[in-house]
């Protein structure tokens, strides 16, 4: 039984493994991207800061449709990390509730 579960690791480490090279593939691609595909790009971008937040909410939900499963990794991640970094994110998580840190209010009933 010992072996079969080193043998579960040992597939689960070369999954990460070959992840990981993927993930840096992909990085490796955005930062070598043609000029032509920067100035798209930057006309996206423009595009984009131009959008209401609705509108931008349901561009990046459609665009993430079409993701594959490494590309949403890679988003997770880099969302995860953005996310780490907003002074209130701790305050707006679940856990913040659960631990009391909020108040409940009760509506008064008339």
């Amino acid at each position: 039984m010992a072996d079969a579960g080193a043998c579960v690791l040992g597939e689960q480490l070369d999954e990460w493994e070959r992840e990981l090279q993927n993930y840096e593939a992909t990085l490796e691609e955005m930062a070598s991207a043609s000029l032509d595909m920067k100035e798209e790009l930057g006309a996206v971008e423009q595009w984009f800061r131009v959008l209401t937040e609705a509108e931008r909410t349901a561009a990046l939900y459609t665009l993430l449709q079409q993701a594959t499963q490494v590309q949403i990794r890679f988003f997770l991640t880099v969302l995860q990390q953005m996310a780490s970094k907003t002074p209130v994110n701790h305050l707006l998580s679940p856990s913040s509730f659960e631990k009391g840190l909020f108040p409940t209010c009760e509506i008064a009933k008339w």
